[in-house]
C-alpha cells in the first residue's frame, strides 16, 4: 500500500485466497475432465501455486500441466498461463512441486468474471490423484 509518494510498505493484512481442485482416482488421465474450476468475484493476484499426482504419467512423450488465465468469452486452452512454467506430470508421485507467478503482470491477475482453468498438455496415460492449489491475493 502506498504511504506517500515516496513510501510503500507491504500490508500483510491483504486478504488471501487458497483455492483448490481436485481429480480423483483416473480421473486425471482423460483430458475432457480438466477444465475451469475458479470464477473470481474480485480483484486477485496469483502469487504461488502447487501440484501434486499419486501415480505419474507413463507416455513417452512429454505430460504437463499449467494454470490458465481465461477472461470473459475466452474458451479453454485459449488464455494466458498464469504461472512462470508447467508441471511435469511425469515427476515423481507424492511429490508436491510449486511454481510462481508469471513474470507478465496482466497474466498473473484477476479481475471479477475471469476464471482459472488447468491446462493439460500431452497424452495423460495413467495419470492418477492430481491435487492443484493456487494462493491469491487481494489486489488493491
Amino acid at each position: 500500500k502506498a504511504v506517500t509518494t515516496s513510501e510503500v510498505y507491504l500490508d500483510s493484512e491483504l486478504r488471501h485466497l487458497y483455492v483448490s481442485t481436485a481429480l480423483v482416482s483416473t480421473l486425471p488421465a482423460t483430458a475432457g475432465n480438466y477444465g475451469s474450476f475458479y470464477v473470481s468475484h474480485a480483484s486477485w493476484r496469483i502469487i504461488a501455486a502447487a501440484e501434486c499426482h499419486t501415480v505419474a504419467g507413463s507416455d513417452g512423450g512429454a505430460v504437463t500441466l499449467t494454470i490458465e488465465k481465461l477472461t470473459t468469452g475466452v474458451a479453454l486452452d485459449s488464455g494466458v498461463a498464469m504461472l512462470t512454467g508447467t508441471w511435469n506430470l511425469e515427476s515423481t508421485a507424492d511429490t508436491p512441486v510449486g511454481l510462481a507467478p508469471s513474470a507478465t503482470a496482466a497474466d498473473n491477475r484477476l479481475i471479477p468474471g475471469d476464471r482459472m482453468a488447468l491446462k493439460d498438455a500431452g497424452t495423460l496415460t495413467s495419470v492418477a490423484g492430481l491435487v492443484v492449489t493456487a494462493i491469491l491475493v487481494e489486489e488493491i
